[in-house]
């Protein structure tokens, strides 16, 4: 951990050897140190003391159940009011008043569902991705807050969408059949208390939802897809459109698993801020789906040609180009990213930064940064802010974490995969 050494040189010493001017000592004055850390676990290892007797400590604890009962319940009580979703914007629209007493019990469920997923299903080398966190309970409101609320009359179609997004978040982490049964059997108690049974509820399976069944249309809706038939004709005719447009064609058989895997992939592109990562062996169809969910969303959909003398500055060079369409022009680009493309484990690094905060250190040119300021410029001033260098760049690296969706294909064999995950 060579950074965590050179802050504590800092720390002890106030200021760094110059590496240009043997012997000259450079004094750092007036600066203070914020720094965040999660607890040592799952891939996070113990800071050395030496580092940390220098901090004075403020620990967070796990949020309380009422806290987020109460964050939560408000979320979904004002998608029920129809003052909140994708479908009213500014205006508030029909709500859905006849299920609005659901509205504690639902997110009393999420939570105690969320709660035995944590304690119950952890982390293990074979299964290091089973990480799970508050931002995977949000996700389940979120994707709750796509669907028309005036289109839910009763509990039935409200707990129907409640299962279908609680699957997306959850079960589908889960990577054997066991767990999956032990999630199944999980949600069956959970019917059991709006005095109503399963097969109620899921009345068939799969349970699919996707906003792509009416191409062309205005306004996008998520709704449940129960005709098999039409969803593979849909999904056909994006294909042939996706063939028109593309020198390379795409000949793929439609059987049910790759429909529901392009179900999933395009619901987590509508959502701000989706990316996925996907697991599968190589030719499994990763790349393929995720093409097709993109010609889907109508999405620009971007990968990195690799040749013999591609290093860090064409690296730098690609990425540089998609930020700059996503933040200047808004485009909506799904960044799709294979582990046969990692030349270097700092692309990797980089890709962290781009989803952390949107921007990657040293990246833009000056000239560059003049444009991103002068584009910017207009954009912030209608928002009311101040036109400053730090609301100009805040409001563009928000554009870009919007607009990228990445989409990491990783093979789950071997050492790599959970040591990349560790990193």
């Amino acid at each position: 951990q060579p950074p965590i050494k050179l802050l504590r040189q800092w720390m002890d010493h106030k200021g760094w050897y110059d590496r240009k001017k043997i012997g000259s000592f450079k004094n750092l004055v007036d600066i203070n140190f914020v720094c965040a850390m999660g607890p040592p676990g799952g891939g996070r290892n113990a800071i050395t003391t030496r580092l940390t007797r220098h901090f004075n400590y403020l620990s967070f604890t796990e949020m309380e159940g009422s806290s987020k009962k109460k964050i939560f319940s408000t979320i979904l009580g004002s998608w029920m009011a129809g003052k909140l979703g994708e479908i009213c914007y500014r205006d508030p629209v029909p709500g859905c008043p006849a299920v609005e007493h659901l509205n504690e019990p639902l997110v009393d469920a999420t939570i105690r569902i969320y709660s035995t997923i944590t304690s119950q299903l952890l982390p293990t080398p074979a299964k290091s991705h089973y990480t799970f966190n508050l931002r995977d309970l949000s996700k389940v409101f979120q994707g709750m807050l796509m669907a028309e609320p005036a289109k839910i009359m009763d509990k039935l179609p409200l707990l129907r969408l409640w299962y279908h997004e609680t699957c997306r978040v959850f079960r589908d982490r889960l990577v054997n059949e066991e767990d999956r049964t032990w999630f199944d059997d999980l949600m069956k108690t959970m019917m059991l208390e709006w005095e109503t049974t399963f097969d109620e509820v899921v009345p068939f399976q799969p349970l699919l939802y996707g906003d792509f069944m009416m191409p062309g249309a205005d306004v996008k809706l998520y709704e449940p897809i129960d005709n098999k038939e039409k969803l593979m004709h849909v999904i056909e005719e994006y294909m042939e459109e996706y063939n028109q447009i593309n020198t390379t064609k795409m000949k793929l058989v439609l059987f049910m698993d790759a429909m529901e895997h392009i179900c999933r992939i395009t619901r987590i592109l509508r959502q701000a801020l989706g990316n996925a990562l996907l697991l599968g062996v190589g030719g499994s169809g990763r790349q393929s789906l995720t093409k097709l969910a993109s010609h889907i969303a109508d999405y620009e959909c971007f990968q990195i040609e690799l040749s013999k003398n591609y290093g860090m500055p064409e690296w730098r060079e690609d990425i540089k180009k998609i930020m700059l369409k996503a933040g200047l022009s808004s485009l909506s680009i799904t960044f799709l990213f294979t582990d046969t493309q990692i030349k270097s484990e700092s692309f990797l690094e980089d890709i962290n930064n781009l989803l952390n905060s949107g921007d990657i250190p040293n990246l833009y040119a000056p000239d560059e940064q003049d444009q991103i300021m002068t584009t910017m410029k207009p954009i912030v001033q209608d928002q009311g802010l101040q036109p400053t260098k730090a609301n100009l760049m805040a409001a563009y690296t928000g554009r870009v974490r919007s607009n990228i969706h990445t989409v990491l294909c990783m093979s789950p064999i071997g050492e790599v995969f959970r040591a990349r995950l560790r990193q």
